[in-house]
């Protein structure tokens, strides 16, 4: 149950990976409930990008007709005005995926 976290991928189903959880976890203090949990770990990052795609209204457009997921956008701007790039996942998605 490999997670594909291919930014405009076809078959991807994370936003993150469990490498970019991990390093997200580290700096919290509850990091032993996420690093216990390991054989999860896939699961609870696909189920919440599910989440997210299932109940946020992302500004901008897909990419593309043919990804998977709800991201890249493309004309989806930061909360402060700031153009995202189609080609990256914001980390502010990363973290919400991982959180």
């Amino acid at each position: 149950m490999a997670i594909d976290a291919t930014i405009g991928g076809t078959s991807s189903d994370s936003y993150a990976t469990v490498a970019q959880a991990d390093s997200y976890h580290a700096d919290h203090l509850y990091a032993t409930t996420w690093t216990t949990t390991s054989s999860k770990q896939e699961t609870a990052l696909k189920m919440a990008t599910r989440l997210l795609d299932e109940r946020v209204s992302w500004s901008g457009s897909v990419v593309a007709t043919t990804q998977a997921l709800r991201w890249p956008r493309s004309n989806a701007y930061t909360e402060d005005n700031v153009l995202i790039s189609s080609s990256v996942s914001p980390q502010a998605i990363i973290n919400a995926t991982s959180e």
